[in-house]
């Protein structure tokens, strides 16, 4: 039964991949509405979140606003001028005790850079007397230059230790020929220093080559290369991130991007290949893990499955499809915006309508094909509520708002007939939650990387008063309270981050949707300095 629902699953796929199902490598080649305020001081034009933002330096101390649902009541007291006394309660509250131990992690402890000095010193004597001994080309030379890389890497001196790797590579290519499980080890190490570079090119280039070696030794379709297409996938999604100024939500997305520092990344102009490659990676990877999920199916006993799932060597997030479909729709959500931002117009003006709503149909097509695997394959239920819920805030987010209510009421009958009471961001009133759930917002934990249980230190609060509509994004926003010294800096970032946010729709009574006001005081870390 599970494997003709992953068939029935595998022809959603199909139908809207036409991709090869191999590397082709080669060393030569390497309108949203306008939103009336309601006499707020400025019309919303746009709803990107990079859009006109003045985003906070990243030398800078995080500005972080952490939301709390308020209530007012009203009191028995009147003041001086006879008017009713009323009272603020906080419905929801922050992390107060810190359930994170000090790291006793060995990662800690730093490197004496004598040792490693001394251990270049030897490597280097050692590959002078292979020299005498073999010549230039001596067999034993490229475990010696792979290990002066290494040595290098740890001293943090980047190219000089993709130099040895070069030279490491090329010996083994010459000694043991063009396409050996040899090698494999260097080109990861050269993988990972471009990465440590920011040098996605250079990285992508060698990671692709590193794909077209393993598909000479294994087999075009061996499975061996999934984890590495997952990798590349990653770290080309989180650069083109980076690149358009959207942040991923680092607490539902699983990211294999230990080894890319972002912060030396600066290659905006690389957008464009950054989103094919990772669209393209990603696909094959969901065949890919199709594929290996059917053998596991077709093994004469879970022994046997469970053995040649250990066998592959890989994490269980590499079997995840709900995982790699959500990042695809991801990468088509940033596709979308890319060709809003660059598509050129014809002599009339006009855009071809197809390059935009051909990456917002691919992009929800993923999350369907989620929502749908993980009702066939008897996942929890409220991980199937959640898919459900993510395709109808894609929906919101491009403007189908009855289709997206439709789906909203249909999380809530699922809810029922699960017994689950409560999703987050679903019922009025509560906490809104910002969409689509694969980014995060402006100013959050999670953008900075926190966990939700993190104590942080508060500087001050603010309180504020929005109308949430149809339209996913506040309005009539207003400021009704702060607590002293907060400076107008940090009250302007605050509105201007609701101002470019879209949040899930909140319904009252389970059917239907009506507009709804919000009381929310945010607390914050730090201050924005005045101009």
């Amino acid at each position: 039964m599970l494997h003709s629902k992953i068939s029935a699953y595998k022809v959603l796929l199909t139908l809207s991949l036409s991709l090869t199902p191999t590397f082709a490598w080669s060393q030569e080649e390497s309108t949203t509405p306008t939103i009336d305020e309601e006499n707020d001081e400025a019309v919303l034009q746009g709803a990107d979140q990079n859009d006109n933002v003045d985003l906070l330096p990243l030398a800078l101390a995080p500005l972080i606003f952490d939301p709390v649902l308020l209530q007012t009541i009203e009191l028995s007291e009147i003041d001086e001028n006879g008017e009713p006394r009323f009272s603020t309660i906080e419905l929801s509250s922050l992390p107060s005790i810190s359930s994170f131990p000090p790291s006793n992690s060995l990662d800690s402890f730093p490197v004496d850079p004598s040792l490693l000095n001394s251990s270049l010193t030897q490597f280097q004597e050692s590959i002078l007397q292979f020299e005498l001994e073999g010549g230039v080309y001596d067999y034993r030379l490229s475990e010696l230059y792979l290990g002066i890389g290494n040595t290098y890497q740890q001293l943090g001196e980047t190219r000089l230790a993709i130099d040895a790797f070069s030279e490491a590579l090329q010996l083994s290519r010459i000694n043991n020929g063009l396409f050996t499980e040899g090698q494999l080890p260097i080109v990861e190490e050269l993988v990972e220093s471009y990465l440590n570079l920011g040098d996605l090119a250079s990285a992508n280039t060698n990671q692709e080559y590193l794909f077209y070696v393993k598909q000479k030794i294994y087999g075009a379709a061996t499975p061996v290369i999934l984890n590495g297409l997952l990798e590349y996938a990653d770290w080309n999604l989180h650069a083109a991130s980076l690149s358009m100024g959207y942040i991923p939500n680092f607490q539902s997305l699983y990211f294999r991007t230990s080894s890319f520092n972002e912060f030396n990344f600066n290659q905006s102009g690389q957008v464009k290949n950054l989103l094919s490659a990772a669209v393209f990676a990603y696909s094959q990877a969901i065949i890919m893990q199709h594929s290996l999920e059917e053998k596991f199916n077709e093994a004469p006993s879970l022994a046997e499955s469970i053995e040649l799932k250990n066998s592959l060597n890989f994490s269980e997030e590499d079997f995840d499809i709900p995982d790699t479909e959500q990042k695809l729709a991801y990468t088509y959500f940033l596709q979308y915006h890319f060709d809003r931002s660059n598509i050129r117009v014809n002599a009339f003006g006009e855009a071809p309508t197809n390059y935009l709503i051909d990456s917002d149909n691919k992009g929800r097509a993923a999350l369907e094909r989620r929502y749908v695997y993980l009702q066939n394959s008897d996942s929890p239920a409220l991980d199937v509520i959640l898919a459900l819920l993510d395709i109808a805030d894609w929906l919101l987010f491009f403007e189908r708002w009855s289709s997206a209510e439709n789906l909203y009421v249909q999380a809530f009958n699922l809810m029922e007939s699960n017994g689950i009471e409560k999703v987050k961001g679903l019922v009025y009133p509560d906490l809104p939650t910002y969409i689509p759930s694969f980014l995060s917002a402006l100013y959050t934990r999670e953008s900075n990387r926190l966990s939700p249980e993190e104590v942080l230190q508060y500087e001050g609060y603010i309180d504020v008063s929005f109308k949430l509509g149809r339209f996913a994004r506040p309005n009539a926003i207003r400021i009704i309270a702060k607590s002293e010294g907060t400076n107008e800096a940090t009250e302007r970032t605050l509105i201007q981050k609701l101002r470019y946010s879209a949040y899930r729709l909140q319904l009252e009574d389970q059917t239907e949707y009506s507009d709804n006001t919000f009381l929310v005081r945010y607390y914050y870390t730090a201050q924005r300095p005045e101009a």
